[in-house]
């Protein structure tokens, strides 16, 4: 089985998103064609 592209999920807290997206980034992981940084965020609230 091949995959082109893979959605991660992970739940951390919100002041480690742009250091790690950033780092991500460095590694070359959210690169899509001519667009770097790729990523989407939204605030979960969970007991």
């Amino acid at each position: 089985m091949n995959f082109d592209y893979v959605k991660l999920e992970v739940l951390l807290p919100e002041e480690t998103i742009v250091p790690l997206r950033n780092r991500l980034n460095d590694a070359g992981i959210l690169r899509i064609g001519a667009y770097d940084h790729v990523i989407s965020y939204t605030h979960t609230k969970g007991y």
